[in-house]
């Protein structure tokens, strides 16, 4: 006895394994990679608009400051990322904030050109 499939059996099929290829790519349009200032400008971390992804760096990324020219990034917010290369190859470029806190995840890399100055606010009643 033979089995006959009729075309929308076929056409289910089709569209489920193509959907099967499509929905991971559209929902991984946020994938964690390297992000980079864009420009020798000072600005905000928080500033996405100064960052290669469009978006301010957050958890999985390994985040790039190193466009050469002298200016300051300045840690606006809370930040974790797996981890921070600071410094091109000619200027300063500086990683600068007061009272947040930065947390790598992985190893990093200030290079000669690059500063960091991360200070915290002591806390109201103990003595610094």
């Amino acid at each position: 006895m033979e089995r006959s499939y009729s075309s929308r059996w076929v056409s289910v099929v089709f569209v489920a394994g193509l959907l099967s290829i499509i929905i991971p790519l559209a929902g991984n349009h946020a994938i964690a990679g390297k992000v980079s200032w864009v420009s020798a400008v000072s600005g905000n971390w928080s500033d996405g608009t100064k960052w290669s992804e469009g978006v301010k760096p957050s958890s999985g990324d390994d985040v790039l400051i190193t466009v050469d020219g002298t200016y300051t990034v300045t840690l606006d917010d809370n930040a974790t990322v797996t981890s921070l290369t600071l410094g091109g190859t000619t200027g300063t470029q500086t990683l600068t904030g007061s009272g947040r806190t930065l947390t790598l995840d992985g190893p990093s890399t200030i290079g000669s050109y690059g500063r960091l100055s991360i200070r915290t606010v002591p806390l109201p009643g103990l003595a610094c």
